[in-house]
């Protein structure tokens, strides 16, 4: 038997036809108004999409740091200089490692890729997310937690929000 719930749905909206809307311009009237109401459909459908991605982005709460910072840390920590691209991400992630070790915030962060308002990229040492599979907390650090790292990296202010990318 077939389900006729389809039907029974609300109309989105209503054309009525004159008796003068006969032959060509009262098709076009009509399939003005179709276009129109067929717009404003996807447009809602399109905002709503949208507000629900931007609602479940991801977001880390951390500080950031340049690729270029990590590679002159870790060139002034005695790595070699890198040759190759792929030279140049071990360093940026054994850089990264051994701030986080001196520090002292190795076991309760995650190094992470974020954007900023702006649409830059940078790296960020991460003590919270919005992601539940990430294993971090979902609330920014006590300050206790995030001093060490502050000192270090020569920032003002706690860590900050961004978007990740």
């Amino acid at each position: 038997m077939a389900n006729h719930n389809l039907w029974k749905t609300k109309p989105i909206c209503t054309i009525v036809l004159n008796s003068q809307d006969s032959g060509f311009s009262g098709w076009r009237a009509l399939i003005a108004s179709f276009m129109a109401v067929t717009q404003k459909l996807l447009n809602d459908v399109i905002r709503s999409l949208t507000n629900r991605y931007i609602e479940n982005m991801v977001k880390f709460c951390g500080y950031l740091m340049g690729d270029d910072w990590l590679l002159q840390h870790a060139i002034a920590l005695g790595y070699e200089t890198p040759k190759t691209q792929q030279d140049v991400q071990e360093l940026i992630r054994l850089a990264s490692r051994d701030v986080r070790e001196i520090a002292g915030v190795y076991g309760y962060t995650r190094l992470r890729r974020v954007m900023t308002t702006k649409g830059k990229t940078f790296w960020c040492i991460v003590f919270a997310t919005n992601d539940p599979y990430e294993g971090l907390p979902t609330n920014a650090p006590p300050e206790a937690r995030y001093l060490a790292l502050k000192e270090l990296l020569k920032k003002n202010g706690p860590p900050r929000w961004y978007r990740g990318s």
